[in-house]
């Protein structure tokens, strides 16, 4: 059973460590990051959202934003009005599992965000995330402050954090 609602793949970032854009990387496999991740998501969500250049995957509904890191995809896909739930993942995250995202939303319930966080590790994990919609004031109001960060994001609305095994933290 998949998740009722939109899985959001934030692409933004240009990745000038990487020489070129990390959808564009290459698995061992042969599969780019953005196939990998569009896979993913598409056996998890209702539907698969592209948050960045409308040239990754055409195909799908695209989100553009200015490009400002995680937070400026999530703002602006929050903007949209699309759907109540989302779930927000990186195209980087290979391997990264459908359950751990169908988890992570039906975690979010009635609550604001829901990450996943493994107890040895002080830092929060931050993507994958699960956000209602209705942080958006929030998220807004994050994005324009002094610390424009999913950890400041957070902070400011009512979120959970989910422990996770070891064996799922190496998927994250």
């Amino acid at each position: 059973a998949t998740w009722p609602h939109s899985i959001v793949i934030l692409t933004g970032g240009n990745s000038s460590r990487m020489g070129r854009p990390k959808h564009a990387l290459m698995r061992p496999d042969g599969i780019s990051l953005a196939d990998a991740a569009v896979d993913c998501a598409s056996k998890a969500g209702r539907q698969v959202i592209i948050a960045g250049p409308e040239e990754i995957h055409p195909d799908l509904k695209h989100v553009v934003d200015d490009g400002g890191g995680p937070l400026s995809g999530i703002v602006a896909t929050l903007e949209q009005g699309i759907d109540e739930r989302y779930i927000f993942m990186p195209c980087d995250m290979p391997d990264l599992t459908p359950r751990l995202l169908i988890q992570l939303g039906q975690a979010l319930a009635d609550h604001d965000a829901v990450i996943y966080r493994n107890p040895p590790c002080e830092r929060k994990a931050m993507l994958p995330l699960a956000v209602h919609a209705r942080t958006l004031t929030a998220a807004q109001a994050t994005l324009a402050g002094p610390k424009r960060s999913i950890y400041a994001f957070l902070g400011n609305i009512g979120s959970i954090d989910l422990g996770i095994t070891d064996d799922e933290r190496s998927q994250l």
